[in-house]
């Protein structure tokens, strides 16, 4: 085999690599942010054009975010939670 032919095959071969570290990394980070998602089994619907995660009974209760997707309403329901949790530690322990 010539050298080119080789060098395109390592390439090629520490691309794959590349996407396959990507996408592992990608499937964990998701996990991650469904986990806070599925323990607390907030409702999430369909709201207009947008996606509705919501904890507690009504809107001006509960804990409620929006987003294009289902994930980025998850997103946007963590970082909500995020915020709700700080409020909790007092000045001196943040």
């Amino acid at each position: 085999m010539d050298n080119n032919y080789l060098q395109i095959e390592s390439s090629q071969r520490q691309h794959n690599e590349s996407m396959e570290h990507e996408c592992r990394y990608r499937s964990a980070q998701i996990a991650e942010e469904l986990a806070l998602f599925s323990t607390l089994k907030p409702s999430i619907q369909k709201d207009g054009n947008q996606w509705c995660v919501l904890l507690g009974g009504n809107l001006q209760e509960g804990v409620a975010s929006f987003g294009k997707s289902p994930l980025e309403a998850i997103r946007n329901f963590n970082a909500e939670m995020n915020k709700e949790a700080q409020q909790l530690i007092p000045p001196d322990k943040q």
